[in-house]
């Protein structure tokens, strides 16, 4: 489960990381839950990852000068409700994140082929949450220019969608 993604201010990650001060609350966080849980769903590792942005319409990095990426992952023998109540509480934490500058939330966003489906973000199902709030613009933009590529080789974006879509795809980006 990946899903801390941030939109930092400006800077080299290197820069960034020592002057944003939930880059170190965000860490503890995840290992202060990993840690207060008898049923020690985490069973391999936590991962963090420091990359810069990204133009891509549905990255979760877009927008970012710089990203923080936190990885949360666990053996499949892990009891699944172990599993899902854990990540829920991980979320929970980086989904609370403020802007210091701002005091809007923090744009979190998880990596696409992350466990995440099932969660929620601020009493919201994560589906909603990602229509509404961490895509809402960038659903719109990716469905415009979808359009425009595959008219322009005369296609048609239904025809595109038969072809490259998912369940999940349809609910996010077409509903």
């Amino acid at each position: 489960m990946t899903m801390k993604q941030f939109n930092a201010p400006g800077g080299s990650p290197r820069t960034w990381l020592g002057q944003y001060s939930s880059s170190h609350t965000d860490r503890w966080d995840a290992i202060t839950a990993i840690y207060s849980r008898p049923d020690a769903p985490v069973r391999a590792a936590l991962e963090m990852r420091l990359t810069g942005g990204s133009d891509a319409l549905l990255a979760a990095q877009r927008g970012n000068t710089s990203t923080l990426s936190i990885e949360v992952f666990t053996i499949l023998t892990t009891p699944p409700d172990d599993w899902r109540t854990f990540r829920q509480q991980v979320v929970d934490y980086w989904t609370s994140y403020k802007s210091p500058s701002t005091g809007e939330y923090i744009n979190a966003r998880p990596h696409w082929a992350k466990q995440w489906w099932d969660l929620e973000v601020r009493g919201k199902p994560i589906e909603e949450y990602l229509k509404d709030e961490a895509y809402n613009v960038a659903f719109a933009e990716f469905r415009e220019a979808m359009e425009c590529i595959v008219t322009k080789r005369g296609g048609t974006v239904e025809e595109a969608r038969l072809r490259f879509g998912n369940d999940l795809l349809e609910r996010l980006i077409w509903n």
